[in-house]
């Protein structure tokens, strides 16, 4: 048996092997992780109410949670909900481990509808917010990457974007909340810019 049959392979077959694998991660690397596109839209409309949360009066019973997700998804899961509310202990000395709702800001400017290129995140003629059309949806996700509130969802199962679309103008989570911390109010463009 000769040299080369014992070791296996050589290290000219092994170097070549390891700098096309390289190129085919690399080329491969580069399309996955092609930059997020913006696709240009005419004026958007401002929504004309938002969801608003009030952390001082939040008691962390997640009802709106539940609201939301049996309204939406037709059952009690409020991993698909959409809204979301986190206790923050850790975060900073100001919060006092405040229950911190987080919910669509109906952006002004409306990142994730400009990042989907599907043309699927729509605006509602009657509440002006941004929705998600599903049958459009082809749940790439560009518009998850593009929300600064990470507001958008897409479920594995589904592959479809889920956000909050205020339920027409009437929201469950607002109906639901005991201690009137989520309230249905007037959207506000500053709204945009709370953390």
């Amino acid at each position: 048996m000769d040299e080369k049959a014992r070791r296996g392979i050589s290290r000219r077959c092994f170097l070549r092997q390891g700098v096309i694998g390289l190129g085919v991660v690399t080329v491969g690397g580069s399309v996955i992780l092609e930059p997020l596109k913006v696709f240009p839209a005419a004026a958007i409309p401002n929504a004309t109410m938002a969801v608003m949360h009030n952390p001082a009066l939040c008691i962390g019973c997640r009802r709106c949670e539940v609201a939301c997700s049996t309204m939406r998804e037709g059952a009690s899961q409020p991993s698909r909900a959409r809204i979301f509310i986190d206790r923050r202990y850790q975060e900073s000395l100001w919060t006092d481990g405040q229950f911190v709702g987080e919910t669509c800001r109906q952006c002004e400017d409306a990142p994730c509808l400009h990042a989907c290129p599907a043309g699927a995140i729509k605006v509602d003629e009657k509440t002006k917010a941004r929705y998600v059309d599903l049958k459009t949806c082809g749940g790439l996700g560009d518009c998850e990457r593009a929300c600064p509130f990470r507001m958008i969802s897409i479920f594995s199962d589904e592959r479809k974007a889920k956000k909050c679309d205020l339920c027409g103008g009437d929201p469950a989570c607002v109906k639901q909340c005991p201690t009137t911390a989520l309230r249905y109010v007037k959207w506000d463009p500053r709204y945009d810019d709370l953390d």
